[in-house]
């Protein structure tokens, strides 16, 4: 997103502050005005449909700041984006089919609260367990919070222990 010099153009939005960007994800959106709101969930739907179930890199990049930090869970040390990225690569490769549905979308502020699905094949190794071929399907919840159009900041929580479980690793009480 940069800010806007001049006569309204083509997916132009207004922030809070009354500052005018243009979009940087046209793609996604009609033409219309656009709340900041609107804009950020494009933005997150955008990294997720494109970037991660395309495992598109490059979304990465055009849509997080360089000092974005993602978190795997509220108390978990941030990763940087080139470890973030590293992550989703490794995803693909142990789940070639991975991808998510978005679920659910809200948006207040700076923030984003997506609940998610995903579903994937496991045919590489993942955490260390060679591939077993099932299919699993795990819900998930991020929290995304972007500035000047940009993610800063990721925490996804899943359900790993129902994936472990439906990869046959762990077993569950009846």
């Amino acid at each position: 997103v940069s800010a806007s010099q001049g006569p309204p153009a083509r997916h132009l939005w207004k922030s809070g502050s009354g500052r005018v960007w243009r979009c940087r994800c046209p793609q996604l959106h009609e033409e219309k005005a656009m709340t900041e709101l609107d804009h950020n969930k494009a933005i997150v739907r955008q990294l997720l449909e494109q970037g991660f179930n395309n495992n598109d890199l490059t979304q990465w990049d055009e849509l997080t700041s360089p000092q974005v930090e993602m978190r795997s869970s509220p108390t978990a040390p941030p990763a940087d984006r080139d470890a973030w990225t590293q992550n989703v690569s490794a995803l693909h490769h142990a789940f070639p089919d991975i991808a998510v549905t978005i679920e659910d979308m809200v948006a207040e502020g700076d923030t984003v609260a997506v609940l998610e699905t995903i579903r994937g094949t496991q045919d590489g190794k993942f955490l260390g367990f060679a591939a077993t071929n099932r299919s699993v399907t795990i819900h998930a919840c991020a929290i995304f919070q972007i500035r000047d159009g940009r993610i800063v900041a990721v925490t996804t929580v899943a359900d790993m222990l129902g994936l472990l479980a439906q990869l046959g690793h762990v077993s569950l009480p009846s």
